[in-house]
C-alpha cells in the first residue's frame, strides 16, 4: 500500500504557522497511527526527505527503511537557501504576468511553466529538455477573487528560509539545532550529479547519524530526479524497497 499526502502548508492540506520539521515529523505520525500502520518505509524528496531523516532518528522503531531524494540531513546554508528566496519571489511574480485572456487552470499552468521557466537555473528546471512538468505546479482558482493562487503558503516559507538560522522549532524556523538518536536501519540516498545539494560532500556526516545509509548519484540529474529520470528514479526506488 502507497500512501501520498500534502504536507501542511502544500497543496490541499491546511496552512498552519508553524513549518518546523518536528511539527511534519508528528503530523507524519498522526497519519501511520490513523491508518494503523504500525511500520513504514518513507520516501521524501527535499524537505520531504529531511522529514524522513528526522522522523527515523526520532521514532526508529516506526519505520523500516527510508529513500531520501537529493537532501542532505546537515543544515543547507549557502546557494541553495537563496535560490529557494529568489524561487519564491519568482511564484510570487509570476502570477501578476498571466495574461487577462487566460481563465483556466491547464493553460495558466503552460503560461507560468514557460515563464519560471525561462529565469530560473537549469539544475532546477525538472527535466532534460528543460522543461517544468504542469502537474508539478500546485495552482488552483480562488473561489472569492476568482484570482490564480499557489497552493503553497508562501510567505511562511520565505519566513523560514530567511529565518532559519535565528528561528527554532517554536517560531517555524526549518532549522533543528540538534539531532539526537540515530537510525540503524536501511537508508538510501539519491543524488543529481547536477543538483547544487551536493549530497555527498555530507555522506560521513549522514552516517554518523544514519549508520546505514547508501548513496547513489544519477548523472545528468537535477534536483529533481523523479522528473528528469523517472524510470531510473522508481527502479531504484523500488529495488532498494524489495531487497
Amino acid at each position: 500500500e502507497v500512501v501520498a499526502y500534502d504536507t501542511r502548508n502544500h497543496g490541499d492540506s491546511g496552512w498552519i504557522t508553524n513549518l518546523s520539521y518536528e511539527s511534519m515529523m508528528e503530523d507524519l505520525k498522526n497519519i501511520m497511527e490513523h491508518l494503523h500502520m504500525p511500520k513504514a518505509v518513507l520516501v521524501g524528496h527535499g524537505m520531504g526527505g529531511k522529514t524522513a531523516m528526522e522522523f527515523a532518528l526520532k521514532f526508529p522503531d516506526l519505520v523500516e527503511k527510508i529513500v531520501v531524494e537529493d537532501m542532505s540531513l546537515k543544515y543547507q546554508n549557502g546557494g541553495e537557501n537563496d535560490f529557494c528566496m529568489k524561487y519564491f519571489e519568482l511564484l510570487t511574480e509570476s502570477l501578476n504576468h498571466i495574461p487577462p485572456h487566460i481563465k483556466d487552470l491547464e493553460n495558466a499552468k503552460e503560461f507560468l511553466a514557460s515563464y519560471i521557466q525561462q529565469r530560473i537555473p537549469e539544475e532546477y528546471r525538472g527535466d532534460k529538455k528543460g522543461e517544468i512538468t504542469k502537474a508539478m505546479m500546485p495552482l488552483e482558482i480562488d473561489s472569492l477573487s476568482g484570482k490564480f493562487e499557489w497552493k503553497l503558503h508562501l510567505k511562511l516559507f520565505e519566513y523560514s528560509v530567511k529565518n532559519a538560522f535565528e528561528a527554532g522549532p517554536e517560531l517555524g524556523g526549518f532549522r533543528v539545532f540538534k539531532y539526537e538518536g540515530e537510525y540503524q536501519g536501511p537508508a538510501l540516498f539519491l543524488c543529481g550529479s547536477r543538483s547544487p545539494y551536493k549530497v555527498l560532500k555530507d555522506k560521513d556526516f549522514i552516517v554518523s547519524y544514519l549508520k546505514n545509509a547508501t548513496f547513489k548519484e544519477i548523472e545528468g540529474g537535477g534536483h529533481l530526479l523523479h522528473i528528469d529520470f523517472p524510470e531510473k528514479f522508481c527502479e531504484e526506488v523500488t529495488q532498494f524497497i524489495n531487497t
